[in-house]
């Protein structure tokens, strides 16, 4: 696992890596924990944040940065 958090006057970013399990169970994409940050994220910084989140190889990577409103 890899967390990394890096601030500025402008943004902050958070990044983080994990290793994906053996065995995945079956389940629709994206679940309600994900629609719900999504769905927060919206209101609490409207138009002033990325999320990307990307399957590679063995890992899962995700990325959220936060700007600031100057």
């Amino acid at each position: 696992m890899y967390i990394n958090a890096t601030g500025s006057d402008k943004r902050v970013a958070f990044f983080i890596e994990n290793s994906m399990p053996s065995i995945i169970p079956v389940k629709k994409e994206g679940g309600i924990g994900l629609e719900n940050l999504k769905r927060r994220l919206e209101l609490l910084y409207p138009g002033k944040h990325e999320l990307l989140i990307k399957k590679e190889d063995e890992k899962f990577k995700v990325s959220l940065i936060l700007h600031s409103e100057n």
